[in-house]
Formats: structure tokens, sequence, C-alpha cells
């Protein structure tokens, strides 16, 4: 069978009390955590809903089902699912094999971590299918933010250490063995760290003044404000 063209996935934790942005808490309290999760998650939701190609399905994958049909507000143009079992690389091989086997074409599966990623850079990842089998887009913390294929390569999720600033290196040795044709994205940050709030806070301060069309409004109201009244733009902005 065949009902896909080009795939776009969201990997997302299910909104849990507790058990989401972690790493945050403390700066955050778990009731922020929460609250800042699930603001990226449908901030996510909303910039790729816009996104415009033919053929393109849209779906988001939670670590669990939704307890509550409130838990978050998620575009009529997605379809809502489940992540399999396994480590995180299990899980994004078992979306590619089964989107391929579906007759996809081309796959990209990101995190919503990234509220200001420019959607660009999707519609960027789709046109470098054209060109190469793979597309990463580099994190800044040594992940990647998004990988993309258009055919199933299961050796780029083995033998990855998931969660550490080694998962970029090791998925570019992978590919070089495979001699597949990859190409790079821009780099990005994840929020996953304190320092990545202060990170954001700048950048929302920038977009806020130049760009307020961009800014990620639900993130914007989520994220509680710093000590300091005042940011400055950093050097690696």
């Amino acid at each position: 069978m065949s009902d896909l063209d080009e795939l776009l996935a969201v990997f997302a934790r299910a909104p849990e009390l507790g058990r989401v942005k972690t790493r945050l808490s403390p700066p955050l309290t778990a009731d922020e955590a929460l609250e800042l999760h699930r603001a990226l998650v449908e901030d996510t939701l909303e910039k790729l809903d816009a996104i415009e190609r033919p053929g393109l399905s849209r779906v988001l994958l939670l670590t669990r089902p939704l307890l509550h049909g409130n838990d978050l507000d998620i575009p009529r143009s997605w379809t809502v699912g489940i992540q399999s079992g396994g480590d995180l690389g299990e899980r994004l091989a078992s979306v590619f094999y089964n989107s391929f086997r579906r007759g996809a074409r081309k796959v990209l599966i990101l995190g919503s971590d990234s509220p200001t990623l420019p959607r660009e850079v999707i519609q960027d990842a789709f046109d470098g299918l054209e060109r190469a089998d793979v597309v990463v887009g580099p994190a800044t913390d040594g992940g990647y933010y998004l990988i993309g294929a258009k055919l199933f390569l299961p050796e780029l999720f083995r033998g990855i250490s998931w969660g550490s600033a080694e998962v970029l290196q090791q998925t570019k040795r992978a590919l070089q063995v495979l001699g597949t044709r990859f190409e790079l994205l821009v780099p990005w940050y994840d929020i996953d760290r304190a320092q990545d709030l202060e990170k954001l806070r700048q950048e929302l301060v920038y977009l806020s003044r130049y760009h307020p069309e961009l800014v990620p409004r639900r993130v914007a109201a989520a994220l509680p404000a710093s000590s300091d009244n005042e940011y400055s733009l950093g050097p690696d902005f």
C-alpha cells in the first residue's frame, strides 16, 4: 500500500507533571517545566502546520497516550500516534521503517525543543533529500534536532550514545562508513539546560523587537522571567 508521500514527524513526551523538562528543574518548578514543555510542543505544531507541500502528512508521536483530551492543543491537520518501545534509536528506526513500508518517499523526524528554528529549515531539509539520502540538523549540544532520509538505514540508529554530546559525530561516522550521501542543515539549539533558557530569553527579546511575527507566542508566555530586567544579545547569537 502507498498512502504517504512526504512525512513530517514530531517526537515529544506526553505532558505529565514531574516527567518533562526535568533537567530544567531547577531553576524551573515542576509546574513551570510542564507549562513550558506544553508550550514548546504546541508552538512547534503550529509553526509546522503552516508548511505547504503537496502530499505532506504530519504526525505527532508521543511517549504515551494523552490522559485528557485538552492536555495539548493539536491542529486538525496532525495525526497523533504513540512511539514504539525501546531506546531513542529503536523508536526512530521504527518510524522510518514503517513509513517507507507504506510508500513514503521522504521522512523527516524532529523534536519539539527548538521553538525559534526557522520554518524554512524544514523546507531546506525536504529539498536536501533531492540531492542526498540523509539530512541532519546539528544541535549545538552535540546531538541533532532533526534527521531525515529517503531510504531505511537501520545502522544510523545502532551503537549511538543517545543523550550524549557524541550523537552527531557518531551518526556522521555511521554515514561515512555506509558511504551514504548526506547534508548538514544549519546548527540550532535545544531547550534542555538552564543556560538554554537564557539564550532563549535573549533571542525572544531580539525577535520581539525586529521580527515579532516569528515569536513563539506560547513559549514566550510560559517562560518565567529572569532575575535580570534586561537581556543583551550574546556574542554567539
